[in-house]
């Protein structure tokens, strides 16, 4: 599978998730519940966090600092393509325009 190929799937896997995840949300609705976001100062914290395990984990053997580096890469390429695809969708999504 081409690299295009893969994040092309990878895409659509998450796009076909939405609609479950929209059911979630309207059964939750129905009862309610008051959906907050985490602060961002939370989420920075969890990400360092995450970061430092993943760190730790990369450092422990030569297989693992492979993974962690390819990861990382791959983690590092497709933040740009997501802007693009996913959240653009979701935006538009949320503004009723899909």
């Amino acid at each position: 599978m081409k690299r295009r190929d893969f994040l092309a799937t990878g895409s659509l896997a998450v796009l076909a998730a939405t609609p479950a995840v929209s059911s979630a949300a309207s059964s939750i609705n129905e009862h309610q519940v008051k959906l907050k976001r985490f602060p961002l100062e939370v989420l920075d914290t969890l990400r360092d966090y995450a970061a430092q395990a993943l760190s730790d984990l990369a450092a422990k053997d030569a297989t693992s600092a492979r993974v962690y580096a390819a990861f990382e890469k791959f983690r590092k390429q497709v933040v740009g393509w997501t802007e693009v695809s996913e959240y653009a969708y979701l935006r538009a999504r949320s503004a009723g325009k899909c």
